[in-house]
């Protein structure tokens, strides 16, 4: 007689349980130790495993392989065959949902005063506790508290916060976590092979985002998809089975929501409906996408947080850095509140439509962080980082791109402030000598910065060949060309007429800003205006 692969496969020891070591730690612990609590409540999510521990624990306490209780029971004895059976007299497993009411509990109290007919412990599993009434809970609440020494026992829930407190506090409790995606597809991988099925990975990481942490979830669908498949489990036959939306699609929509490309996005979500995808699974598979390219356009990101193989995230981290941060959280943050927009509009497909179009729209959007460090950038004289000409046709995002791997060649003025700023984080003594000469310009590659004669000391501390060469690269790399700098001295004239000072660069660069920019120029008040609001 076939059985299902959830069954077949059911953990039978502690350390078969996928995911939950800091319960079974705890668990083998306590009855290594002899400290076993006479109530066990186990909370989480449905498939991750409550069921099997309370089994498990059962058996382990119930074993006759052993004098005692043992964390590692033999199953081959008759308790523990009786157990995994499921028809052992002193292990009852009750179902909360159909047993509610308060003559079933106290039938149950009537039954705790028996022993038990064979192992050590009477032991009552209750499912879905929470599905217990008031009055059956009051009724526990006595037996529960001071039951007789051979009675146990184990409570599993999936919503903790309808059972009462008095309950809980009597209870030993234990909150399982939502299974990681690859242990689920390490796990089924390996059902697979003893199964002597092959597959595709790309299969088995989509049926375990699927199952959203549940082993039973992800077990029952491999045991579809055995049915379903011929010689091999492939990707295409688990999206055609669990009506996914293909991963093709999916970039798709990506690069025309990058593009803001709004007539692909109309004809992509008239097939999406044509194809009867389901638009569920489909948000769920386009947040994941735009997850996934948020986490891997962070520099320094940790490719194992989305379980994508390597190729295929450096793929991925090239699409995320064409987007701005500011704009992949706009996506996300719309795709999320759209999946309850869908569930409840009267057309699916227009709801749909007006949020993509939304989200594609998003290309044009200021954000109001990109604005604020805009303005801080400008006020200390510094490039904007996302000004660009009107003529230029690209994207914000594209012309970062472009300014990233090709700086373009900014004038001396541009970047002295930041050029000083960098040698006062690296080299403090090289800045307080630099902070005394003036730049000129820069001729045939050669920048010539002036000193007057009460600053000669200045000079020839600067005219060393290491100093020299490390200010070279490092103005190179700022202006995107080769520099050579020279030293001169300015003679003092002797004059003593007053003339008007030079305005520094920083300042120069500022009034530059301002005047080519009058909307900087507005914002900058504002934002001034509030800096002294604040200080007052």
């Amino acid at each position: 007689m076939y059985q299902a692969i959830a069954r077949r496969w059911r953990p039978q020891q502690f350390d078969e349980v996928i995911g939950q070591n800091h319960i079974t730690t705890t668990l083998i612990n306590a009855i290594t130790k002899n400290r076993i609590g006479h109530a066990y409540l186990f909370i989480g999510p449905r498939g991750i495993g409550k069921t099997t521990l309370a089994r498990i624990l059962a058996k382990g306490l119930n074993c006759l392989s052993s004098e005692q209780p043992t964390p590692h029971p033999c199953d081959k004895c008759d308790s523990c065959l009786e157990i995994i059976a499921g028809n052992s007299l002193d292990v009852m497993e009750i179902d909360g949902a159909s047993n509610t009411s308060v003559e079933d509990i106290r039938e149950l109290r009537e039954n705790v005063k028996y022993a038990p007919s064979r192992g050590r412990n009477k032991i009552y599993i209750i499912d879905e506790v929470h599905m217990l009434s008031k009055s059956a809970f009051n009724a526990l609440l006595k037996t529960l508290e001071e039951p007789p020494p051979h009675v146990k026992f184990f409570f599993a829930t999936t919503e903790p916060h309808k059972i009462p407190d008095t309950i809980i506090s009597r209870c030993q409790r234990f909150d399982l976590r939502k299974i990681p995606p690859h242990l689920i597809r390490d796990h089924l991988g390996k059902i697979l092979k003893k199964e002597n099925v092959d597959y595709e990975d790309k299969a088995l990481r989509t049926i375990a985002a699927v199952a959203e942490g549940g082993m039973r979830d992800a077990e029952s669908i491999l045991d579809q998809l055995l049915v379903y498949c011929d010689d091999k489990i492939r990707q295409e036959d688990v999206a055609a089975l669990l009506g996914l939306v293909p991963s093709m699609v999916v970039a798709e929509f990506s690069n025309a929501i990058l593009a803001a490309d709004l007539s692909n996005i109309i004809r992509l979500v008239s097939e999406t409906i044509d194809q009867g995808w389901d638009l569920k699974q489909f948000l769920s598979t386009l947040i994941r996408h735009f997850r996934d390219l948020l986490v891997l356009s962070v520099p320094g990101s940790d490719e194992k947080l989305t379980d994508i193989p390597v190729e295929e995230a450096k793929e991925l981290a090239e699409l995320g850095r064409k987007f701005t941060t500011p704009r992949l959280l706009f996506i996300l943050d719309e795709l999320i509140a759209g999946e309850n927009t869908i569930k409840y509009a009267i057309s699916e497909q227009i709801a749909l439509e007006m949020m993509l179009i939304r989200v594609a729209q998003s290309r044009g959007r200021i954000y109001i962080d990109d604005l604020i460090t805009r303005i801080e950038r400008m006020k200390s004289g510094l490039p904007d980082p996302a000004g660009f000409p009107e003529s230029d046709q690209s994207t914000p995002e594209e012309y970062m791109v472009r300014e990233t791997a090709a700086p373009r060649q900014s004038s001396i003025h541009e970047i002295w402030p930041e050029f000083l700023e960098t040698m006062g984080e690296n080299r403090a003594m090289l800045k307080a000598y630099l902070m005394e000469g003036d730049p000129g310009e820069i001729e045939d590659g050669t920048l010539t910065i002036f000193f007057n004669e009460e600053f000669d000391f200045h000079r020839e501390a600067l005219e060393t060949p290491e100093k020299q060469s490390y200010m070279e690269t490092l103005l190179t790399n700022k202006l995107g060309r080769p520099i050579k700098l020279k030293f001169v001295v300015r003679k003092n004239t002797g004059e003593n007429h007053t003339q008007e000072p030079t305005p520094p660069p920083t300042a120069i660069k500022k009034k530059s800003l301002i005047r080519d920019n009058p909307i900087i120029e507005s914002a900058i008040d504002i934002f001034d205006a509030t800096i002294e609001e604040v200080r007052e």
